[in-house]
């Protein structure tokens, strides 16, 4: 088990840094953006980003899951050029039919759903968009698959990048607005269409079989709405937002949520990207009993990972805040605090629903998540009218604990783990102290504050420790790595056995 383990991690720790690199060009861009464009401006951009992110999930069609899971059922070389030519084949076929209809029908559905945002240039090319980047859908599985983490991450940083630099220069040079982003995408889509063709390629032929994309449709379609559920568990709260309030106002939401997001977004996903493909190859390759074991394992130092990321921006929101906004949007404070609780509880959702996908049962996972997108919009209508950003806020926070709470429930009865509950008990109460601790500390010159909340982050591993969470054979394996990581320090330093020549 712990050479799978070392594998995981190793691979995990290049999607987290890789991630880190890419979310970063988010923190860049962030500050020039808010100082940059009016709120209004801003506002669109957000909106329109979130009907970007809707619409990918109509275009994949659930083939980014399905394509993980089949990969693995694969003999040799020729079943895996029958699956991704199928796919390939399908969903290009299906983004052109998708995007014909909406940009024939776009317009009416458009300005009825977002009054203030016209449909041209902004939902035209948000279309364009969707229709180039959908065939990096295949490639990246197959980086994922291949364990070829560092390709995964370097195409993403480079078109990323490529992005960021181009919406910097239209829109500081060229005082474009909400539009500089927007083109820039499409333009770099473009370009990297062909980029993500060319991986492809070794992996096409021409063959088609139904009776595959039938099977993927069976496995990916079931994950489509889970998606769309995702979707509007995340960012459905915004359109609510600017039905009943100005773009301003959905400008502030938006800047907090990503503040509050921002740490889970860099480091928890960029892990998880290793943790699907490790999943399958585990259930592949090992007896049950052995696999969920393992799984459960991992479980545990997720919500290690997990929970320390929430102490941490919860701890920190308020500087976090000012590095990333201007003071145009202090009145994202308040809600810091509650929008990482409720990613708290958005990513630990993954855990449980892992087990789902290894035993193909994803049909479960719609009537699961039709409760949950129900419990946020209700929320929403109700508590946003009158509440603002904070009733959005907090209808976000109490979705996400109703979507993890029943996940937990249908992937024990369906897949059931043998979670260390003793380890995450200990884990929990840990997170509740230190919280209640740092609640009262508001008030103390902004120094101060943070000196104290960073003391209390460092105790983080400490109480862990000592109520007993660590077993013997992790602390010894630490002994040890820290042990070798000494020596070879010290074989570098003048003076030692081994140093460099002077």
């Amino acid at each position: 088990m712990y050479l799978r383990l070392k594998k995981l991690f190793s691979e995990s720790s290049i999607y987290a840094v890789g991630n880190f690199l890419l979310r970063s060009f988010s923190v860049i861009t962030m500050p020039v953006f808010t100082r940059c464009m009016p709120a209004t401006q801003y506002g669109i951009l957000s909106i329109v980003r979130t009907v970007r992110d809707l619409g990918s999930v109509l275009y994949e069609a659930g083939t980014s899951a399905s394509s993980m899971r089949f990969y693995y059922d694969c003999r040799d070389s020729e079943d895996l050029k029958r699956l991704f030519s199928s796919l390939f084949f399908f969903t290009t076929t299906f983004s052109l039919a998708c995007s014909l209809v909406l940009l024939t029908v776009g317009n009416f559905f458009w300005s009825r759903a977002l009054k203030d945002i016209p449909f041209h240039p902004y939902g035209s090319l948000t279309v364009f968009t969707l229709l180039m980047t959908s065939v990096g859908i295949l490639p990246r599985t197959i980086f994922r698959a291949l364990g070829q983490a560092r390709r995964f991450v370097l195409i993403n940083l480079l078109q990323a990048l490529s992005i960021v630099l181009l919406s910097i220069i239209l829109v500081v040079a060229f005082d474009m607005g909400a539009l500089g982003p927007i083109l820039s995408t499409f333009i770099v889509s473009c370009v990297f269409y062909g980029v993500f063709l060319y991986y492809l390629g070794p992996y096409l032929s021409f063959s088609f079989s139904w009776k595959i994309v039938r099977q993927c449709l069976a496995f990916g379609l079931p994950d489509s709405p889970v998606r769309f559920g995702n979707w509007a568990l995340k960012v459905a709260n915004q359109l609510i937002l600017q039905y009943y309030h100005p773009l301003a106002i959905v400008a502030v939401y938006s800047v907090g949520f990503s503040v509050g997001h921002i740490l889970f977004d860099v480091v928890v996903t960029g892990v998880h990207w290793a943790f699907l493909p490790f999943y399958y190859e585990t259930a592949k390759r090992e007896t049950e009993i052995e696999a969920k074991e393992i799984f459960a394992y991992v479980a545990t130092y997720d919500f290690i990972l997990i929970s320390f990321l929430t102490l941490f921006t919860i701890f920190l929101g308020r500087i976090l805040l000012l590095v990333f906004a201007s003071s145009l949007y202090e009145g994202a404070e308040p809600i810091v605090t509650v929008i990482a609780l409720s990613a708290f509880f958005q990513f630990l959702f993954f855990i449980p629903s892992r087990g789902i996908y290894v035993v193909k049962k994803t049909v479960y996972m719609l009537p699961l998540l039709l409760i949950t997108v129900a419990v946020n919009l209700g929320l929403g209508f109700l508590l946003i009218p009158h509440y603002g950003v904070s009733g959005a806020a907090w209808a976000t926070l109490i979705a996400y604990m109703v979507r993890c709470f029943l996940t937990l429930f249908v992937a024990q009865w369906i897949y059931p783990v043998p979670y260390q509950y003793l380890r995450l008990a200990k884990a929990t109460f840990v997170l509740i102290l230190l919280l209640a601790a740092g609640s009262r500390l508001s008030g103390l010159p902004l120094p101060v504050e943070i000196s104290v909340k960073l003391a209390l982050l460092s105790m983080f591993p400490v109480l862990l420790f000592l109520l007993g969470f660590f077993e013997k054979q992790e602390l010894a394996r630490f002994r040890l790595q820290t042990r070798t990581l000494s020596r070879r320090v010290l074989m570098f330093l003048p003076g030692q056995s081994g140093g460099s020549p002077n």
